[in-house]
């Protein structure tokens, strides 16, 4: 029932070092691999099947995180989940379903600011209210990393996974 979901809008923007171009920013955003691998969370990825209906330049993954479900790294666990890349003009759109009822919708795109790029993450959480707290916490916490590992392989033009 919907009533007992919860949902989270985060948009996240990097701003990238003066002189680094569109075109890397935006193979790195394409290259879903590196994308995936930069998430300090995944231990373990690789593409699966999608449905027969699925658009032909939509890619499927098995993503496999490990997360803690206590502070200070206690009680591990593993979950295994599958991810939707679309690759867009301006960036990728990723749709993650996850057990427990967990959705997320993410556009990562370049835009352009004041004196250059930045990759910006705007993302739409779903899940079962009791699950929120820890899916914001550890969402903000891989993605904050993965935006500084991302805009340094950027920067640094190792845009290839």
């Amino acid at each position: 029932m919907s009533f007992f979901y919860s949902t989270h809008a985060v948009k996240k923007y990097t701003v990238l070092s003066a002189g680094t171009s569109r075109e890397t920013a935006l193979a790195a955003l394409h290259n879903h691999g590196l994308l995936i691998s930069l998430n300090p969370l995944v231990i373990s990825f690789g593409p699966i099947s999608g449905p027969e209906d699925s658009p032909p330049a939509t890619k499927h993954y098995e993503i496999e995180d490990r997360v803690y479900l206590m502070p200070g790294k206690l009680w591990p666990s593993e979950v295994k989940y599958t991810a939707e890349f679309t690759d867009e003009e301006d960036g990728v759109r990723v749709v993650t379903h996850a057990p427990m009822g967990f959705e997320g919708r993410t556009k990562w795109s370049v835009e352009e600011v004041e004196g250059g790029f930045a990759i910006v993450e705007d993302a739409t959480l779903r899940c079962p209210m009791p699950l929120m707290p820890f899916i914001k916490a550890t969402s903000k916490s891989s993605h904050d990393k993965m935006h500084v590992s991302l805009s340094e392989k950027i920067e640094k033009g190792e845009v290839k996974y």
